[in-house]
């Protein structure tokens, strides 16, 4: 085991035995971060690498989570993702919502128009009220479904390797984004039509939230 703080982050690496021989499992902030390949000098090397890509792109982009950063160098928005001290949440996902509900100004001598847009079709209750949706903590199949269909490829599987996304969920989406038509043909071998009841369940929700069509035996 090896352990040592990198730019305020506190590191934590345990070589697997056993079954998992050959693989390490990094602890970063006290968040485990799952296992992966290799010895334990190659997985703090990564961990660095990974920690000077999130103080490069700084807190403002919210392109990692909270066990990234240092403590005291962030705080977390109504959402869950970092933002900086006193600022705004520069993840996608809040950007568009306050897109979605800011009034707009038209240049008349008129009262402003509020858009109002619907809430997204959904069985999770708080993801059904507008503007609202569940912390990752909570882990809803649902909300982790709306999140995806907002993202981009790398912004998932970042996500999935550090815990946030489940197998499922990453399966999930990889099949949706690799036949979706402007992805089509550019598979890397995910185009394959998924037989676990739960990548289908979670690939309808994603194509329902992206609104894209789903095949017949694809739909919740």
């Amino acid at each position: 085991m090896k352990r040592e703080t990198y730019k305020g982050r506190k590191i934590k690496v345990v070589a697997g035995r056993g079954a998992e021989w050959g693989y390490t499992r990094v602890t970063l902030n006290g968040v485990d971060m799952g296992k992966s390949l290799g010895n334990e000098d190659e997985a703090l090397t990564s961990t660095r690498s990974y920690i000077d890509h999130a103080d490069e792109v700084g807190v403002s982009s919210a392109r990692y989570g909270a066990e990234w950063y240092a403590p005291g160098s962030y705080e977390l928005c109504e959402h869950g993702h970092v933002m900086p001290i006193g600022g705004e949440c520069g993840h996608q996902y809040c950007v568009e919502l306050h897109e979605e509900v800011a009034p707009v100004v038209e240049e008349l001598a008129e009262e402003p128009t509020v858009v109002k847009v619907d809430a997204p079709s959904t069985t999770c209750p708080a993801l059904a009220e507008q503007g609202n949706i569940h912390l990752m903590t909570a882990h809803c199949v649902e909300c982790n479904a709306f999140r995806m269909s907002k993202m981009n490829v790398d912004t998932v599987e970042q996500w999935y390797r550090s815990g946030h996304f489940s197998q499922a969920e990453y399966e999930a989406y990889m099949y949706a984004w690799a036949t979706s038509a402007y992805r089509y043909g550019a598979t890397d071998g995910w185009a394959e039509e998924p037989t676990d009841p739960e990548v289908i369940r979670i690939v309808a929700a994603i194509r329902r939230h992206a609104r894209l069509p789903a095949p017949a035996e694809l739909t919740a």
